[in-house]
């Protein structure tokens, strides 16, 4: 898989060893959230639990089709070893929140994931997880 950018639409991602680092810009379209979904499950596939840490410093809410896939794919693939979300406005993480409620009911799971300042504190988060989990 490699440590290459992939791009759909404004929206980016790669895979930095056994983290998934997203870059999120206005609101995903289902056109731009079927690629991640499926580099995500790629990645889920070939790491036991990889991480994922989401820049959401120029995102926006998604649209509730994009909100309802999302949620629908987390059901049945939420393997992360942790899940580090930083930025975003009130709005996009009031949503996020709604989300990972909805994921976490839905999956009978408990989730891993937090909402941080920034990307260093994301990034030492990802890192003191995976000591943990070692």
């Amino acid at each position: 898989m490699g440590n290459e950018v992939h791009w759909a639409g404004r929206q980016s991602w790669q895979l930095e060893g056994d983290v998934i680092v997203s870059r999120w810009v206005g609101a995903a379209t289902l056109e731009e959230l079927e690629p991640f979904l499926a580099f995500a499950e790629r990645c889920c596939d070939q790491i036991a639990r990889p991480f994922l840490i989401i820049d959401n410093r120029r995102a926006e809410p998604g649209r509730p089709e994009v909100r309802r896939r999302l949620v629908a794919w987390a059901r049945d693939h939420m393997r992360f070893g942790g899940v580090a979300i930083f930025g975003g406005d009130f709005a996009t993480r009031a949503i996020g929140m709604l989300l990972i409620n909805a994921i976490g009911l839905l999956s009978r799971r408990a989730l891993h994931i937090v909402f941080l300042p920034d990307e260093a504190t994301a990034r030492a988060w990802v890192s003191e997880r995976q000591q943990q989990q070692s």
